[in-house]
């Protein structure tokens, strides 16, 4: 799957956020290119995902700025969750920046469940099976 935007007239702003639940078993490849070609653009790419036990996720994020789009600003965020200790993810952010006028960044960040966050909800009452879910629902509303 492949998510494209294009900020192609001076004072654009885009922002491209997208929550994903790999379900058990299942492979999911994902790709999104946020490209800058006009000046004075602002783009955001936000992408959080969960990835649940036996499945995998690629997740490869791209921000093109061209060398005609001076004073842009552009940010791309992977955040994964990793559910079980079979569940796997490959997270590639990437910047190609043509210009030296813009402000850019990415992040990335890939961790299984917090076993100090698992321990408090279940010390409190929940099943483990309930703590993973409110833990999984907090995650991608955050």
């Amino acid at each position: 799957m492949t998510y494209h935007q294009i900020l192609h007239e001076p004072g654009d702003t885009r922002d491209f956020t997208k929550s994903i639940l790999v379900k058990s078993g299942e492979t999911i490849n994902i790709e999104t290119l946020m490209e800058f070609i006009a000046p004075n653009t602002a783009g955001n790419t936000l992408i959080k995902a969960v990835v649940m036990p036996k499945g995998n996720l690629s997740l490869k994020g791209v921000i093109r700025i061209s060398k005609n789009a001076q004073n842009s600003e552009a940010f791309l965020k992977h955040s994964i969750l990793l559910v079980g200790n079979d569940s796997q993810a490959v997270s590639i952010p990437e910047l190609e920046i043509e210009n030296n006028q813009v402000q850019a960044s990415h992040a990335s960040a890939i961790g299984p469940i917090d076993q100090s966050q698992l321990f408090y909800l279940m010390s409190r009452g929940f099943s483990k099976k309930s703590a993973i879910k409110l833990i999984i629902k907090s995650f991608l509303a955050a």
